[in-house]
């Protein structure tokens, strides 16, 4: 029998609450109510039926009060900045930003803690902007660790040498959606659970095991916010400043950002029609493979065509082919990806990552 595993008072005041309301907190729906739990050799579950209906509860949700309140709280902190770069890029299909969270519900999403509408941390957002910095761009070994540390501070901050320990010169704040987006459900289908949960040998025998989790839709528009730090040197700020919006900016669009971006989620779309650039090598073209084409192997190919549920892309080899397979998460053009040929005549092949 589901129960509700609340104090009585608690359970007697939220029993007749309206769930379906389209301000609900996301955040407390998904992390303290969570409607029923069945008991059973004495362990608790949350049955599949309250599952459902939560992630459609959920989905219904096209509004937040705090959204446009918490908006403007940053906009006028902001305002205290003399120096800062604020930009809005939009997703490029699905994003979901803290899917490994511990949660009831197995899987999650990074929500406000307080408010319930989702957002991405001002930690994810400089994480992404020092990976560009530190892999993709061609500085000589010392100046890239001069700028990396003026932007983003030293990496061991727990040092007991205090020349070592230096606040970085840009603050990066947490992205906010511009309106509440909209939430799209996902499957993903472990084949191999009783392997990842019990350390049991990997086999074909076990069967997958669907899990549902909620993601970020399509052209979901967030706003990014940088500001230089008091402690930077004024001589050349305005430099740091721009160096620090490409890094984000080309980090967002070419790497992105939170889980499964193998997979092509959290992708933001170029919105300059090119490559952001503004005087920073971004990532060098592959070079191209030797030989003849063999069944198996892996290929570098841009991305030259992105429709529904189809990706073409020209691959990096001596033949230039140019080949159109299925990818249902559709990707950025001009994008660099890992391809692996699985057939040759016809020539057909399948995704393997982002390079």
């Amino acid at each position: 029998m589901a129960q509700y595993l609340l104090p009585d008072e608690a359970r007697n005041a939220l029993a007749g609450a309206n769930l379906s309301s389209q301000e609900s907190n996301l955040s407390l729906l998904s992390n303290l109510y969570l409607k029923a739990w069945t008991e059973t050799a004495g362990n608790w579950e949350i049955t599949t039926a309250s599952k459902e209906e939560l992630f459609k509860v959920m989905r219904s949700v096209d509004q937040n009060p705090f959204l446009e309140r918490v908006r403007n709280r940053t906009e006028a902190a902001l305002d205290d900045f003399k120096q800062k770069k604020i930009f809005s890029l939009k997703t490029n299909w699905r994003m979901v930003v803290g899917l490994g969270t511990p949660s009831p519900l197995e899987t999650s999403m990074t929500l406000h803690p307080i408010y319930g509408f989702p957002y991405i941390p001002a930690t994810a957002v400089k994480g992404v902007a020092r990976a560009w910095a530190e892999n993709h761009t061609k500085y000589q070994k010392e100046a890239k660790q001069k700028l990396l540390l003026e932007i983003f501070g030293s990496e061991d901050k727990y040092s007991n040498d205090s020349k070592k320990q230096q606040m970085g010169g840009i603050i990066f704040f947490d992205a906010l959606p511009k309106g509440f987006p909209k939430l799209e459900l996902d499957v993903m289908t472990p084949h191999y659970s009783e392997y990842y949960t019990k350390g049991e040998i990997p086999g074909d025998w076990y069967s997958p095991v669907p899990i549902k989790f909620l993601t970020v839709g399509t052209e979901s528009e967030f706003t990014f916010s940088l500001a230089l730090s008091g402690r930077s040197d004024a001589s050349h700020s305005d430099e740091l400043l721009s160096h620090a919006e490409t890094f984000l900016k080309e980090g967002l669009i070419n790497l992105g950002i939170g889980a499964k971006t193998n997979a092509g989620y959290g992708y933001f779309a170029d919105d300059t029609g090119g490559t952001v650039g503004q005087g920073v090598a971004v990532v060098a073209e592959p070079e191209v493979f030797p030989g003849k084409l063999k069944q198996g192997v892996k290929v570098a190919a841009q991305v030259i065509k992105s429709e529904s549920g189809t990706i073409t892309v020209k691959m990096r080899s001596e033949e230039a082919n140019e080949v159109t397979f299925r990818y249902a998460a559709g990707m950025q053009l001009n994008k660099w990806i890992w391809v692996e040929i699985t057939n040759l005549k016809p020539l057909n092949v399948k995704f393997v990552g982002v390079l």
